[in-house]
């Protein structure tokens, strides 16, 4: 019988009962429980004064089960175990229920033990994973588990069941290595106490989610009028709601009869490139309005992957994930993070949702996703949501001329980029709104084409005049907006760029007040609108395929001839002035020219700026020593500094 009590209470009451001290035995044991009982808690408190400040209450410092009638009933047995066994030996000359023999002895002690395994089972002293912060590189990726309670002999941590290494531990928290592209649950175990567990999804950190699209209807019929007349016969309509990053948006795509039903998710491809889907109308099932479709679409025949899941949080980031700036100049956060199911992944801004820590606010601090420098220094800033940590390193230096940093990341695929009077940028990436970020760290939305989630819009090129009009394209129906500002928001947009039909590209503004537009044309060829102040609209033909323009404070219009590796300027009637060899094989991504005449080309291939400036009697090149990813669009505030967006690397760069 000794082998099954308590270590302890052998320690305290075996040499007792041995020597026929039976009730003496029985006290011992009592009084280590108590003992026990006082550690557990740091009181100094006795009888039913200790298991009230033990047990009571919602949240009971001796936490040993989540049902209240449970609890009551283990607080009991405490209770009599102190008020009738313990005190019954401890406050009386003869306990009023002696223990006669060694058996009945062992079964008090019995009870002591029981006592002792229950306290065991406090979930106070188990491990707990009260949040995780992932980290490290897609190849090889971390995770931070913070809690309690992961001091004890014996500690693994299981992802999965499957146990992981552990390279840091502490009381409070624990690092450990995972698995690639693991998603799941983690949990740890100490000395055979296992904590609850924490899900966590690394399959797509640092990396782009894996977009989806989930189908809303089918079967809508198509029609090749704006009246809605001359229905198609041979292809349907498809609704579907495709997710890519953060954004969500629905849109009408062609596919065959009977190809597929309402709900799952689906991936699309092949396309049947041939015949194409010319410019459609659809009936929209929602608001019965006639809504316009596309200018032309291939037929896409969806593969059906899997139903609608339940998203979990797995895990977020801040973006950029370091911050390199100076006093002075704030810079804007992002917070990302990705949610799946057992198929699908997205990807859910949480900017606005998460709690941010600031760990030291004499260097620098963040208010409402805005890191706000304070002094010279470096600082870790954190945020909180939903048992997931997001860090981000802020160093706050005096940056000098040339060099290069990250001045904001958080949306995806970056293209043109453009500065008002106020140096306040404007962003567009590909969706249907525009996006601006002012020398506070403000971001915001400042547009959206089309406010019908059903309406197809994609603008990759902008412009901003001096009294406010913004200028904006929208791939998706080969046109051109200009908003106007009212002093509080923009506001009635009207369509502009009529004169000639044809994807409406690059804006610029010139010192006049007119508008230059670029119009694609056939392989080889292009036109420039000229829009004056009044309105009036004219044209002319560019030598070769007219995508990127810009106009220097000549007034003229510079517009890069990729296949002659030149630029080519015109004098604001058309008229052809000079042209500007650069002679480098590789695609222009963007133009752009300071207040002084110096002319910056992106190039799309090698990610390489080239500045091109006039040195009587000769124009000189030179690079900028860093690449630039993939680059989307390039501009210059009016402090002369280069600003670069990276549409693969989803971030802009600043050059000082």
């Amino acid at each position: 019988m000794w082998e099954l009590i308590d270590k302890s209470i052998t320690a305290s009451s075996q040499d007792i009962a041995n020597a026929g001290k039976y009730d003496d035995a029985i006290f011992a044991a009592f009084r280590v429980v108590e003992a026990t009982v006082q550690e557990r808690i740091g009181s100094t408190s006795i009888g039913e004064g200790l298991i009230a400040e033990a047990f009571d209450g919602d949240l009971p410092k001796v936490f040993i089960s989540k049902d209240a009638r449970d609890r009551q009933g283990i607080r009991d047995l405490f209770s009599g175990a102190l008020k009738n066994i313990r005190n019954d030996r401890g406050h009386k000359k003869a306990p009023f229920t002696p223990c006669q023999s060694l058996t009945d002895c062992l079964l008090y002690l019995s009870f002591a033990t029981f006592l002792l395994h229950l306290l065991r089972k406090d979930k106070n002293i188990f491990p707990r994973i009260d949040n995780v912060r992932v980290f490290g590189t897609s190849e090889q990726p971390r995770a931070e588990l913070r809690g309690a309670n992961f001091s004890g002999s014996q500690i693994t941590v299981a992802a999965e069941q499957q146990h992981v290494t552990v390279v840091r531990q502490t009381p409070t928290v624990l690092e450990v290595l995972l698995p690639q592209n693991f998603f799941g649950s983690l949990t740890v175990t100490v000395d055979g106490n296992q904590s609850g567990e924490i899900f966590c999804d690394v399959s797509f950190f640092g990396k782009q989610p894996i977009s989806y699209t989930e189908v809303v209807a089918s079967e809508i019929p198509l029609y090749s009028d704006a009246g809605a007349r001359n229905r198609r016969s041979d292809v349907v309509g498809l609704l579907t709601r495709s997710v890519q990053g953060a954004r969500d948006a629905r849109s009408i795509s062609p596919t065959y009869p009977n190809r597929c039903a309402a709900g799952p998710y689906i991936t699309y491809g092949p396309f049947v490139s041939a015949p194409g889907v010319g410019e459609s109308w659809y009936i929209d099932p929602r608001t019965n309005q006639i809504e316009y479709a596309w200018t032309q679409a291939l037929i896409s025949t969806p593969e059906v992957v899997g139903h609608v899941g339940k998203f979990k949080l797995g895990g977020m980031s801040i973006l950029p994930r370091s911050v390199k700036t100076q006093i002075g100049e704030n810079r804007a956060l992002r917070v990302l993070g990705w949610e799946r199911d057992s198929l699908a992944q997205r990807e859910v801004d949480l900017t606005d949702r998460v709690k941010w820590i600031n760990v030291d606010s004499r260097v620098a601090f963040v208010n409402k996703g805005i890191v706000i420098p304070k002094r010279l220094g470096s600082v870790r800033v954190e945020c909180e949501l939903e048992g997931f940590v997001g860090s981000v390193e802020v160093n706050v230096e005096q940056l000098v001329r040339g060099q290069k940093t990250v001045f904001f990341q958080g949306l995806r695929r970056l293209q043109q980029i453009r500065f008002d009077r106020a140096d306040k940028m404007f962003i567009a990436d590909q969706s249907a709104s525009v996006y601006t970020l002012d020398k506070s760290g403000n971001f915001e939305e400042a547009v959206r084409l089309s406010r019908s989630d059903r309406t197809p819009s994609n603008i990759d090129c902008l412009a901003v005049d001096d009294t406010g009009g913004l200028y904006v394209n929208d791939l998706s129906r080969h046109a051109a907006f200009k908003f106007h500002w009212d002093g509080k928001a923009f506001v009635n947009p009207i369509e502009i760029g009529t004169v000639v039909k044809g994807p409406k590209k690059s804006f610029a503004i010139a010192p006049s007040g007119d508008v230059f537009i670029a119009v694609m044309g056939p392989p080889g060829q292009g036109w420039i609108i000229r829009r004056s102040k009044e309105g009036n609209e004219s044209f002319f033909p560019s030598s070769g395929m007219a995508i990127w323009l810009a106009v220097g404070p000549d007034g003229n219009v510079y517009v890069p001839d990729v296949a002659r590796s030149t630029i080519v300027v015109y004098q604001p009637d058309g008229a052809p002035k000079l042209e500007i060899p650069y002679n480098l094989r590789d695609s222009p991504a963007d133009i752009a020219i300071d207040a002084e005449g110096t002319i910056y080309l992106a190039f799309f291939k090698t990610g390489r700026i080239l500045k091109i400036f006039y040195h009587a009697p000769l124009w000189r090149t030179e690079f900028f020593p860093d690449s630039f990813g993939i680059p989307g669009g390039i501009a210059v505030d009016s402090q002369k500094r280069v600003y670069v967006s990276d549409f693969e690397g989803d971030s802009i760069s600043v050059v000082y």
